[in-house]
């Protein structure tokens, strides 16, 4: 009688464990599907980052990589990445450096220039404003 008693108390723990563990199972599937979208989301903001930053860099060595008859001061992003203005010293003429910086930035995904101003006190300064192509 004993043995029987043993032998039913056994059986019905290993089915209490075995229902204790799908259940946990259970409960971290439904977890990961709680937390795939979010994942998801966190890394598409993270593939704009990135994207942004490669523009930027790309950019930079586009700038930076040309003849030195120009040196530029600043570069920013603007509109939330839609406009990039850049601010630049120069030697030569204003047209020149005008198409030397449509042709360097056209490569780079923006379209046109859209505004620039010149500054002729003491230095010559060029301040440039390009329309990005998405």
């Amino acid at each position: 009688m004993k043995k029987f008693l043993y032998a039913t108390v056994c059986t019905i723990l290993i089915i209490f464990f075995i229902i204790q563990g799908k259940l946990i199972l259970y409960a971290e599937r439904e977890k990961e599907k709680v937390n795939l979208p979010l994942a998801n989301e966190k890394s598409s903001k993270l593939y704009e980052e990135k994207e942004e930053e490669i523009t930027l860099n790309r950019i930079m060595m586009l700038l930076y990589s040309k003849n030195r008859q120009y040196e530029v001061k600043s570069l920013s992003f603007k509109e939330d990445g839609r406009a990039l203005e850049v601010e630049v010293h120069y030697l030569g003429n204003i047209n020149h450096m005008r198409e030397e910086f449509k042709d360097l930035l056209a490569f780079s995904g923006f379209e046109k220039v859209r505004s620039y101003q010149e500054d002729d006190s003491g230095l010559k300064k060029l301040y440039l404003s390009f329309a990005l192509n998405k």
